[in-house]
């Protein structure tokens, strides 16, 4: 399998299972309605999080070479986090927004990094944008053969070292990648809670279009009820909450990706 491939064989686990319907005044179906504005929202936070100059996590980003020149191997747009599996979302339409906001993203920090000229590769980055948006607007998702990909920005890029004659290497559109987010055995604490989870990027979402996160009904970025002892696939930083009996805890935090991938996790209600 090739890059481009496990790529989006990886992003696609995390898509593929269609959410349910939205209420007409939930979160997800203002998502929905206002597709471009919901982008922004995602985009804006991405880049806050990590500053818009470094949307990859420390230590993930590729090497850099001064002043671009050409070491003997392409230089990567994408890297192994991005596509989104910083946050794991449910819903297609999430998750594909995510992913265009962090590939372009990453790819704009690695040619920024590596002083590649911005005129060599804005033109390409702003086009593979548009197009991904204008794609979503259409109702395609990621995973469909028409969907743009990264691989015309690169080889538009490209064209341009060569058509200038610069000696800086050549682009490619996606580094080897291994997994994303990891799996988690919960222990919940007391046993008979039940915690649930939101991402923070969709707690974010729904306060800055105005719904309020406590709502299940309003703000229904949610995830189902975890039990004691259910194994997860997570990854990133989540809202908490837990229901014991018929009463709910206050919002809290939690980081994922201070654990690894097999770890037990104790979630522990405050009383």
């Amino acid at each position: 399998m090739n890059k481009a491939a496990r790529f989006t064989a990886r992003l696609l686990l995390t898509t593929f299972f269609a959410a349910p319907a939205a209420a007409a005044d939930s979160a997800s179906h203002h998502m929905s309605e206002n597709i471009d504005e919901a982008y922004t929202i995602i985009k804006d936070f991405i880049a806050q999080k990590y500053g818009r100059d470094h949307p990859v996590p420390p230590g993930e980003a590729e090497s850099e070479t001064p002043n671009g020149e050409e070491p003997g191997y392409p230089l990567a747009l994408a890297q192994c986090s991005t596509g989104g599996d910083n946050y794991v979302s449910e819903g297609p339409l999430r998750q594909t927004l995510i992913a265009i906001a962090f590939m372009t993203l990453v790819a704009e920090q690695q040619l920024s990094r590596a002083k590649y000229p911005p005129d060599l590769w804005e033109p390409a980055l702003d086009d593979f944008e548009t197009k991904a948006l204008n794609s979503v607007n259409e109702g395609k998702r990621l995973g469909f053969e028409e969907w743009p990909s990264l691989e015309n920005a690169s080889e538009e890029i490209n064209n341009n070292i060569r058509t200038r004659g610069m000696k800086m290497r050549p682009t490619t559109p996606f580094s080897e990648c291994g997994g994303g987010p990891a799996r988690f055995r919960i222990h919940v604490e007391p046993n008979s809670a039940r915690a649930m989870l939101m991402p923070k990027m969709m707690y974010t979402y729904c306060k800055t279009i105005g719904k309020d996160p406590s709502n299940r009904e309003a703000c229904d970025f949610w995830h189902a009820p975890i039990e004691h002892e259910q194994w997860v696939y997570l990854g990133g930083v989540y809202k908490l909450r837990f229901q014991l009996g018929a009463n709910l805890t206050p919002i809290e935090e939690f980081d994922f990706d201070r654990y690894l991938d097999g770890d037990t996790v104790v979630l522990r209600a405050k009383h």
